[in-house]
């Protein structure tokens, strides 16, 4: 079974997923996670949001 919700705080977005559910960020530590048992917590902080997506801009090849 997997599962994702989300919950909209002040200065960011907490994250309940299971393994499944995580993206490669929140695999890799860019983003705090905390595991307590099989349910994962991501905090998505809109600070890191911006950056993670301003960085992906510049990645993205130009046409």
């Amino acid at each position: 079974m997997s599962f994702s919700f989300h919950i909209k705080l002040p200065g960011g977005v907490l994250k309940v997923k299971t393994w499944e559910r995580l993206r490669s960020y929140e695999r890799d530590g860019d983003v705090p996670v905390r595991q307590v048992g099989s349910v994962w917590f991501c905090w998505w902080s809109d600070a890191r949001k911006r950056a993670i997506i301003e960085s992906e801009e510049r990645e993205r090849p130009t046409l």
